[in-house]
């Protein structure tokens, strides 16, 4: 489980920087802000989501998009305070950021597993 939190949480940063860096390009620490804003979150939603899934077995959308939403609002409040934009835009690139990530590792996760 904790390389397959550790895999989940590169491969985000891996897809989420170059989209915050089109948005912020510019700015300076773009790259440690999405690496610190994906450690905070990251690791929550990839271990609730096991937990549901493993342990409990019950896989709902549901819990997945309250996760995905905790993610976006945390990360987008984060966004804005550093990059000194409206939270507006943050959390837009945010939710982009995120609903990329989600999809990719949809799609890497069926050609893994």
């Amino acid at each position: 489980m904790v390389f397959n939190m550790f895999f989940c949480l590169i491969l985000t940063i891996v897809i989420e920087y170059p989209i915050v860096w089109i948005f912020y390009k510019g700015e300076k620490g773009i790259f440690k802000m999405v690496i610190l804003v994906n450690i905070l979150t990251n690791p929550i939603v990839v271990f609730l989501s096991n937990l549901w899934f493993v342990e409990i077995k019950n896989y709902s959308y549901v819990t997945i998009f309250i996760l995905e939403v905790f993610a976006i609002l945390v990360e987008g409040n984060i966004y804005s305070k550093f990059f000194d934009t409206s939270v507006k835009k943050a959390y837009f690139i945010s939710l982009i950021a995120n609903v990329v990530a989600y999809v990719s590792g949809i799609i890497i996760a069926k050609l893994v597993y």
